[in-house]
Protein backbone atom coordinates (compact mmCIF):
# COMPACT_ATOMS: atom_id res chain seq x y z
CA UNK A 1 0.00 0.00 0.00
CA UNK A 2 2.67 2.69 1.09
CA UNK A 3 4.87 1.93 -2.27
CA UNK A 4 1.08 2.60 -4.74
CA UNK A 5 0.82 5.65 -2.78
CA UNK A 6 4.36 6.81 -3.08
CA UNK A 7 4.00 5.81 -6.95
CA UNK A 8 1.02 7.71 -7.51
CA UNK A 9 2.44 11.27 -5.85
CA UNK A 10 5.46 10.87 -8.04
CA UNK A 11 2.95 9.95 -10.89
CA UNK A 12 0.94 13.58 -10.17
CA UNK A 13 4.51 15.64 -9.19
CA UNK A 14 5.68 14.84 -12.63
CA UNK A 15 1.87 15.68 -14.25
CA UNK A 16 1.68 18.48 -12.70
CA UNK A 17 5.83 20.05 -13.27
CA UNK A 18 5.30 18.75 -17.08
CA UNK A 19 6.41 21.25 -19.08
CA UNK A 20 6.82 24.10 -16.08
CA UNK A 21 10.48 25.42 -14.54
CA UNK A 22 12.18 23.45 -12.71
CA UNK A 23 14.32 24.34 -9.55
CA UNK A 24 15.86 21.07 -9.22
CA UNK A 25 18.88 21.30 -11.81
CA UNK A 26 19.10 17.72 -11.55
CA UNK A 27 15.37 17.48 -13.00
CA UNK A 28 15.41 20.21 -15.57
CA UNK A 29 15.83 19.61 -19.19
CA UNK A 30 18.74 22.19 -20.86
CA UNK A 31 16.17 24.89 -21.47
CA UNK A 32 15.56 24.78 -17.39
CA UNK A 33 12.15 23.09 -17.49
CA UNK A 34 10.65 19.80 -16.29
CA UNK A 35 10.12 17.25 -18.90
CA UNK A 36 11.17 13.59 -20.16
CA UNK A 37 14.89 13.84 -18.09
CA UNK A 38 13.27 14.62 -15.13
CA UNK A 39 10.97 12.03 -15.16
CA UNK A 40 13.17 9.52 -16.04
CA UNK A 41 14.94 10.40 -13.06
CA UNK A 42 12.04 10.28 -10.64
CA UNK A 43 10.86 7.11 -12.40
CA UNK A 44 14.60 5.74 -11.62
CA UNK A 45 14.42 6.99 -8.07
CA UNK A 46 11.56 5.62 -7.02
CA UNK A 47 12.49 1.86 -8.95
CA UNK A 48 15.86 1.92 -6.90
CA UNK A 49 14.05 2.43 -3.57
CA UNK A 50 11.47 -0.58 -4.57
CA UNK A 51 14.22 -2.53 -5.60
CA UNK A 52 16.24 -1.99 -2.48
CA UNK A 53 13.36 -2.78 -0.29
CA UNK A 54 12.42 -5.49 -2.02
CA UNK A 55 15.91 -7.18 -1.60
CA UNK A 56 15.78 -6.33 1.78
CA UNK A 57 12.60 -7.77 2.93
CA UNK A 58 13.54 -10.64 0.66
CA UNK A 59 16.16 -11.58 2.34
CA UNK A 60 15.02 -10.43 5.90
CA UNK A 61 11.72 -10.40 6.31
CA UNK A 62 10.04 -8.64 9.52
CA UNK A 63 7.28 -7.08 10.77
CA UNK A 64 9.42 -4.27 11.83
CA UNK A 65 11.30 -3.83 8.94
CA UNK A 66 7.99 -3.89 7.09
CA UNK A 67 6.48 -1.35 9.42
CA UNK A 68 10.13 1.19 9.00
CA UNK A 69 9.61 1.09 4.85
CA UNK A 70 5.73 2.11 5.37
CA UNK A 71 6.94 4.91 7.26
CA UNK A 72 9.82 5.81 5.13
CA UNK A 73 7.26 5.22 1.75
CA UNK A 74 4.39 7.08 3.36
CA UNK A 75 6.23 10.20 4.63
CA UNK A 76 8.15 10.33 1.25
CA UNK A 77 4.61 10.04 -0.33
CA UNK A 78 3.40 12.82 1.42
CA UNK A 79 5.94 15.00 0.88
CA UNK A 80 5.55 14.58 -2.86
CA UNK A 81 2.35 14.83 -2.81
CA UNK A 82 2.83 18.09 -1.14
CA UNK A 83 5.10 19.24 -3.98
CA UNK A 84 2.37 18.31 -6.85
CA UNK A 85 -0.51 20.20 -4.42
CA UNK A 86 1.67 23.27 -5.01
CA UNK A 87 2.59 22.85 -8.48
CA UNK A 88 -1.19 22.98 -9.36
CA UNK A 89 -1.04 26.27 -8.38
CA UNK A 90 1.77 27.31 -10.56
CA UNK A 91 0.14 28.79 -13.80
CA UNK A 92 1.89 27.28 -16.88
CA UNK A 93 4.64 29.10 -19.42
CA UNK A 94 2.82 31.81 -21.27
CA UNK A 95 -0.49 32.29 -18.90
Amino acid sequence: MSLTTLAVSNALDIQSSWGKHELNSTLASAGGDFGTKGALLKLGFQGGLVAIEYVLTLHHPSPRLYRAFSIINFGAAAGVGGVAAHNYTVPPPGH
